[in-house]
């Protein structure tokens, strides 16, 4: 099982705690997810903040082709700083998402590094470099939303 790697970094014009407000809510990542993805929360746990153990249900139809479940758990926590989550159950043999907030000089960096590994062996492998676009063109959406919600930095 080959594993992939997808870094994405942004800055923002806010201070650490509106970042932190706003990425350990799980209510904001509807509010950055692009309509095709189709993405609906199930999850039972309607907290406001993260914490290590909290699972999160989301039921997503991509393109409006394939509909299924994607279970996380937020594994690790370091507040002001970093979370991770990783797929429980979905449509990757492996997903772990770890996400920084660095302060910088005019606000934060985010910081975002994917592992992700595809299931269906040779076939997982040669559907990678579709995989890749489309996570590409989410992350390039989901810019596009933090700028519009924080401006340009």
């Amino acid at each position: 099982m080959k594993v992939y790697c997808l870094i994405r970094s942004q800055n923002l014009p806010i201070p650490v705690d509106v970042a932190w407000a706003f990425f350990a809510n799980p209510a904001s990542v509807g509010q950055i997810t692009p309509d095709w993805v189709h993405l609906q929360d199930e999850s039972y746990e309607l907290s406001r903040e993260i914490y290590p153990g909290l699972l999160r249900i989301y039921q997503m139809k991509p393109f409006g082709l394939l509909n299924y479940r994607w279970v996380s758990e937020i594994t690790h926590v370091e507040p002001m700083a970093y979370f991770v989550e990783s797929q429980k159950l979905g449509p990757f043999a492996f997903w772990q998402h770890k996400h920084f907030i660095e302060p910088v000089s005019n606000g934060v960096e985010i910081r975002e590094v994917i592992h992700y590994a595809l299931p269906g062996g040779l076939a997982g492998n040669l559907a990678a470099l579709l995989v890749r676009s489309q996570l590409e063109r989410l992350w390039d959406y989901r810019e596009q939303m933090l700028d519009e919600f924080f401006g340009e930095n």
